[in-house]
């Protein structure tokens, strides 16, 4: 079958779903329930170079309608479309059965959630949809527009664009508009508020793209972190795809550095360093981070690495220089060099700083006094 017969199949399909929702809303089949929602709908704040000061908060509860889409589903399966157009995306698109029904289940449960919605109105209105789908089955890649909250950095320009992908900025009022669903954890206090944000256009296909959004995420904090020494953290992260199947939309990320040291991007040369830095830093592979899914590779980068980070962790400052020396060693000393380890690496440290222009004193009497 060509991709015209297969678009055409998958137009009758549509056009099925949009039956099966109309009869269950006529017969009272499909029923809707409600949950209790939170939103902030005005927030008034002021940003300086501390960071995020919240003046006044107004926010509201209100009902949420969840319809139950899987009983559109139910009823899909049993219609000869369904069968036919799985039958096809087998065939067609060299696809496990397993991953066929996966993908059936969530565009049929999505168009069914956007026509109760009211988001699909119409057959026209679904075009999008099923060339989001057809690019999925044919594995192809597909734009993720990420949003990643984050805390300790200050920017003092409202945005810089770091790369073509990558823009970092203050925050915005829109961001404090935030949906909470009310369970007995809620409050209406909220949480922690984000210091800067990063936005960022990632392209991926469809079955790898959480974990390439997590590496650009990570590597991205990564570059911050070296810039300069700052515990920047992702609170969060959303992502809005141009694939319709792909589940996920906000995620929060379990972090480690809170309370650590802010720091602040400033305006001007602190901008075109930062620039600079980044077109440099993001062209060498960084280590996995500790909780990466994938076996991590443990050489003198990533100890040094993980040591940078327990650096910016640590409990007392004892504990955070003595991860800072041991980060240095891992870089710059082999591993048979017992003698005269604290003036050998003094010796290294200066002569890489030396050429990217700092002081070589102040940079040897830091490291002498680190050890």
């Amino acid at each position: 079958m060509s991709e015209k017969e297969l678009r055409e199949l998958l137009e009758r399909l549509v056009q099925t779903i949009f039956s099966t929702v109309s009869d269950g809303l006529q017969d009272g089949s499909l029923q809707t329930h409600y949950l209790r929602y939170f939103k902030w709908n005005e927030t008034e704040f002021d940003y300086d170079d501390t960071g995020v000061k919240i003046n006044r908060r107004e926010g509201n509860e209100f009902l949420k309608p969840l319809w139950n889409t899987n009983e559109v589903f139910q009823k899909v399966i049993k219609l000869n479309i369904y069968d036919d157009t799985y039958k096809e995306i087998v065939d067609s698109c060299n696809l496990s059965d397993g991953k066929a029904k996966e993908y059936l289940h969530s565009i049929v449960t999505k168009l069914a959630a956007d026509i109760l919605a009211q988001k699909l109105k119409s057959l026209a209105g679904a075009t999008k949809y099923i060339a989001s789908f057809l690019r999925d089955l044919n594995g192809e890649q597909q734009e993720y527009r990420v949003v990643v909250a984050l805390k300790s950095l200050i920017a003092q320009p409202k945005s810089t664009k770091l790369d073509g992908n990558v823009k970092l900025r203050q925050p915005q009022r829109k961001n404090f508009k935030e949906k909470y669903y009310i369970s007995s954890a809620f409050s209406k206090q909220g949480n922690v508020d984000p210091t800067a944000f990063l936005s960022m256009k990632i392209q991926s296909k469809l079955d790898t793209s959480q974990p390439i959004i997590r590496a650009k995420i990570d590597g991205a904090l990564a570059i911050l972190r070296f810039f300069r020494v700052g515990a920047v953290e992702c609170m969060h992260y959303t992502s809005d795809a141009s694939s319709f199947l792909d589940p996920f939309g906000k995620l929060d990320i379990p972090t480690r550095l809170w309370g650590r040291q802010n720091y602040l991007i400033t305006r001007g040369k602190d901008v075109k360093s930062l620039k600079k830095f980044w077109a440099n830093i993001k062209k060498v592979k960084l280590p996995d981070p500790a909780y990466s899914v994938s076996q991590k590779e443990t050489n003198e980068i990533s100890i040094a690495y993980d040591r940078y980070c327990d650096s910016l962790d640590g409990k007392t400052i004892g504990k955070r220089v003595s991860s800072a020396v041991m980060g240095l060693e891992a870089l710059y000393l082999s591993g048979g060099e017992q003698q005269e380890m604290s003036y050998r690496l003094r010796m290294r440290v200066n002569k890489l700083r030396s050429l990217i222009g700092f002081d070589w004193k102040e940079t040897h009497d830091k490291v002498k006094d680190a050890y």
